[in-house]
């Protein structure tokens, strides 16, 4: 700064309210107060209400919704599928069976 200037002094100017004008103003605030404890009120008991859905409902939900997905097959299919399954066992156990009565000679015969 130059010597040449001068700094003016800062005043402040206060705001001048009628009387009823700040009474107003606190009924407002205390209107907004009794508003955000309202709100806070009822959030709370919203949350009480919207609560999630269990976990075995959402399971169950999940569930329900892959079933629908699936492509079932025809009675003569499974039919046809389950004979199969069932010859395979028989020819299987007549397999083991036929091995264990050979190994059961071979034991007799060893003995």
């Amino acid at each position: 700064m130059s010597e040449n200037e001068q700094i003016s002094p800062v005043t402040e100017v206060e705001e001048t309210r009628p009387i009823s004008a700040e009474k107003n103003t606190q009924s407002n605030e205390l209107k907004a107060e009794k508003t955000v404890a309202k709100n806070k009120k009822e959030k709370k008991t919203k949350k009480s209400v919207d609560k999630k859905p269990s976990k075995i409902k959402t399971a169950l939900k999940e569930t329900k919704s892959e079933l629908k997905k699936v492509t079932w097959p025809k009675f003569a299919q499974v039919a046809k599928q389950t004979g199969v399954v069932i010859l395979v066992t028989l020819l299987f156990l007549v397999v083991v069976f036929g091995i264990d009565r050979l190994c059961s000679w071979l034991v007799g015969f060893i003995v």
